[in-house]
């Protein structure tokens, strides 16, 4: 790893505190995180922001019904089954305390799970993950989006940290601006109500998105087509490759 590498770090710290770095890059960093102080610093200012934010926005308890869907959805129904034949096993939803009277703001509800689900169910979230990373951050530097992608950089996989009211028919527009050029391509709209999305990439676009920046602007939603940004760039970085790491 490339410890001088300032935004590296900083992107690496914050995929950890939201708990999508997983695998051997996570066991990786998490030793890097005993032996390197400045990681270390990273990491708990993330933890800070985090916590931060989950303090500035209303509240939501789940309901008690979302747990047992929840389980039912990303484990399937074997697991509720073998539940109800043994009444005495705790359910992994009970072993956590912190949820029994502990709400969650909506934007950090699906971080903090993907946490959780690292640390007590390693057998199903040991997976290849993303082979790139990128957060976003507001103009007061607080993460706002989180967008990964594989190897192959078909679709990008973007996950609102920070839900924002938006002025009616406006929406957020991820561009990407090829390295050393001043043409912007559209790549999407991205979500703004604490919620995740999927953007198809175009095959002509893949090879500008390694070296290339991505940038957000807020853009008029009535109009057809974005051939350009017409509005401020209210956030912008790098894709970083995992396997720096």
């Amino acid at each position: 790893m490339k410890y001088e590498n300032i935004e590296l770090i900083d992107t690496l710290a914050a995929e950890y505190v939201l708990g999508t770095l997983q695998g051997r890059a996570r066991s990786r960093f998490q030793r890097l995180i005993l032996e390197r102080p400045g990681i270390r610093q990273a990491v708990t200012a993330w933890e800070m922001r985090l916590n931060k934010l989950a303090g500035t926005e209303p509240a939501i308890a789940p309901p008690a019904a979302t747990w047992p869907a929840l389980e039912q959805r990303l484990f399937g129904a074997s697991t509720l089954a073998s539940e109800q034949t043994d009444s005495a096993r705790p359910r992994w939803y009970d072993q956590v305390a912190f949820w029994r009277g502990f709400s969650l703001s909506s934007g950090l509800l699906a971080a903090v799970l993907a946490a959780i689900l690292v640390i007590y169910y390693p057998q199903q979230t040991e997976t290849t993950g993303p082979d790139y990373v990128l957060v976003l951050n507001d103009t007061q530097a607080n993460p706002v989006w989180t967008v990964s992608t594989n190897q192959a950089m078909d679709q990008f996989q973007v996950r609102n940290l920070k839900p924002m009211p938006m002025p009616e028919n406006k929406g957020c527009v991820l561009w990407l601006q090829p390295k050393g050029a001043d043409t912007m391509y559209a790549l999407g709209r991205l979500p703004d109500d604490g919620s995740s999305v999927q953007l198809a990439i175009k095959a002509q676009l893949k090879q500008m998105l390694e070296n290339g920046k991505l940038m957000v602007t807020i853009e008029n939603m009535d109009e057809p087509t974005h051939d350009k940004p017409s509005g401020t760039i209210e956030s912008a970085g790098r894709l970083v490759p995992l396997q720096q790491i």
